[in-house]
């Protein structure tokens, strides 16, 4: 902490880390939070030190994300196709062709876009569901701007230099779904 105006300091912390990686909170080299950490704390544990982090359901960083409620089943399981063939059946949507005899996924000729309710047609059929994915989906961008976010970003992540760039200079996002 800076005492002069009370904020954390991550240049200081940068220069005074020791770099060195301690696994003590998990085998696997998680640290796991069951209750949402101080941002301070996390820039500490997990930024500074370049650990990955899991959030339990516990933390609740996702109690309020309205996406939960309008994409999903009642029970949270599954997506509701139905609801979001309502919301955004009309979207044109990225689609890549994923079939087992690709041998190269990113390639053009396998990108194509098509109405989102016919992707979801596409992924009913479980003939045909394996094979097309929906991929790089800008829904946020293309969404009315007045609307809300589908989903609130926690306050550890919510500092985004390249989202924040592009956006400021009027470029494709990376918030996709």
């Amino acid at each position: 902490m800076n005492n002069n105006n009370n904020q954390f300091d991550i240049y200081d912390e940068l220069m005074s880390n020791d770099w060195n990686h301690s696994q003590a909170e998990s085998e696997d080299g998680l640290v796991r939070y069951d209750q949402p950490p101080s941002y301070e704390t996390f820039i500490r544990e997990c930024f500074l030190k370049d650990r990955p982090a899991l959030f339990t359901a516990k933390c609740g960083l996702m109690n309020d994300w309205s996406c939960l409620a309008e994409w999903l089943t009642e029970d949270r399981t599954k997506p509701n196709f139905d609801r979001l063939v309502q919301l955004y059946g009309c979207m044109i949507v990225p689609v890549t062709k994923c079939a087992s005899n690709i041998t190269e996924y990113g390639s053009d000729e396998n990108k194509s876009t098509m109405r989102f309710d016919e992707f979801v047609q596409l992924w009913r059929d479980t003939a045909t569901a394996a094979e097309y994915y929906c991929k790089d989906w800008h829904l946020q961008k293309m969404s009315d701007e007045t609307k809300p976010l589908f989903y609130s970003i926690p306050v550890y992540f919510q500092s985004d230099w390249l989202n924040e760039k592009c956006l400021a200079n009027n470029e494709d996002d990376f918030r996709f779904v």
